[in-house]
């Protein structure tokens, strides 16, 4: 239980400031480097997704659920904070710009079934592209410089409006009536985009 408590401390805590041994001191670039930095960004998307070659890779989805209390009859169950469900492995397979999920390859520790909870795709390469399109028409901002692997990487940050997202939410399932519906919906989101100098060189 200490260990589940914990991996959902982890996962609630991605965008807390980051302590001052992990920041730059490094002076911001100008705003003419900064747009050259991010127009090179979107290059190597646009190289990388054309020439992505096929390949597969592991999965592992954590499944969390807050559970409010509730009283049936004369059973009443307790409110649950953040907890850990189970979790998901599964073989996700990338093949001519696609994603497929190999069905074949799937370890579920949720019992009630492997499509439980938030769905996602796009982690190969398709989501980098809606991303930076999302961003160029909505707000996208220099937010500072961070180490990592011993040099210096750029950090841009977004906010995209509902009316402006091609990010889809899926989530199995809500109740309706005596069953379950698949829930689909267009998102807001926001988020932050490392770019690395010593690929692009025109960001420093």
């Amino acid at each position: 239980m200490s260990r589940e408590a914990f991996i959902g401390l982890a996962d609630t805590s991605t965008f807390l400031p980051l302590p001052a041994a992990e920041l730059s001191s490094q002076p911001a670039p100008d705003m003419a480097a900064q747009v050259d930095c991010l127009k090179l960004a979107v290059a190597y998307v646009q190289r990388m997704l054309s020439t992505l070659h096929n390949l597969f890779a592991e999965r592992e989805v954590t499944l969390f659920a807050d559970t409010p209390p509730k009283e049936s009859g004369q059973v009443f169950m307790p409110d649950r904070p953040l907890h850990m469900m189970g979790s998901t492995t599964a073989t996700v397979l990338y093949r001519n710009g696609e994603e497929l999920l190999d069905k074949h390859g799937v370890n579920d520790t949720v019992s009630s079934s492997t499509s439980m909870g938030l769905m996602i795709t796009g982690e190969f390469g398709p989501i980098l592209n809606i991303y930076l399109q999302d961003a160029a028409r909505s707000s996208l901002t220099w937010s500072h410089w961070e180490q990592w692997n011993g040099g210096s990487v750029a950090i841009y940050r977004n906010a995209v409006p509902k009316a402006k997202s091609h990010y889809q939410v899926t989530f199995c399932c809500v109740p309706n009536g005596s069953g379950f519906n698949l829930y689909q919906a267009i998102s807001a989101y926001h988020g932050e985009i490392t770019v690395d100098p010593a690929m692009e060189q025109s960001c420093d």
